[in-house]
């Protein structure tokens, strides 16, 4: 019970992290467009 807890934390901080890199890559391309 414990480890499933542990392994669903995991995988929504995996997410969030996945969303954060992605977000910092559209700023970047963003910026890029608007040079």
């Amino acid at each position: 019970m414990l480890n499933e807890y542990r392994n669903r934390r995991a995988v929504v901080s995996d997410g969030f992290r996945q969303v954060r890199t992605r977000r910092q890559a559209l700023a970047q391309f963003t910026v890029k467009i608007g040079k």
